[in-house]
């Protein structure tokens, strides 16, 4: 009988110490969730403090599962109060090229000594601005090329028969 007591005591306490190491702490991101490749890209995010405490010595962190930089303004906050919102700069510089529209995740961790709290976002990364333009303009001057071409060579058999 001890021995589950003990066991209920130590789930209890556990349980308690993992409650307090959830925040009530969110990040707020607007759309479009949109990238251009191999360049940078400014967005805002929000940090929402829903708990009843001021939180301290913060720190903001992401990871890209693609190779794109995530840089912030303000990677560490000092103090956030109860129900405030504080808003970050965000620039994510999208490092490799990309000819066709590409799904992303970006992972933004807001820690403290005290808890850690994680949101993962999914981004599109756009292509090569102007790629698809160059590739059709590319594309119609060639076949404008082989029409005149045909023609000179039409017209010339002509000459050459009559």
């Amino acid at each position: 009988m001890k021995k589950y007591f003990l066991i209920i005591i130590l789930l209890f306490s556990c349980s308690i110490i993992f409650a307090a190491e959830k925040a009530n702490i969110g990040i707020i991101t607007y759309y479009p969730y949109i990238i251009y490749s191999n360049t940078e890209t400014s967005f805002y995010i929000y940090i929402v403090n829903n708990e009843d405490k001021t939180l301290y010595d913060l720190e903001l962190s992401a990871f890209c599962d693609d190779n794109a930089e995530v840089t912030f303004d303000r990677a560490r906050i000092a103090k956030i109060e109860p129900k405030e919102n504080i808003r970050i700069n965000v620039n994510i510089t999208s490092k490799n090229k990309y000819y066709f529209d590409k799904d992303t995740f970006i992972t933004y961790k807001i820690s403290n000594n005290e808890f850690f709290y994680e949101n993962r976002i999914k981004y599109t990364i756009k292509p090569v601005e102007n790629f698809w333009v160059f590739i059709i303009l590319s594309v119609v001057l060639l076949l404008i090329v082989v029409f005149v071409l045909i023609f000179f060579k039409l017209n010339k058999g002509e000459k050459d028969a009559g």
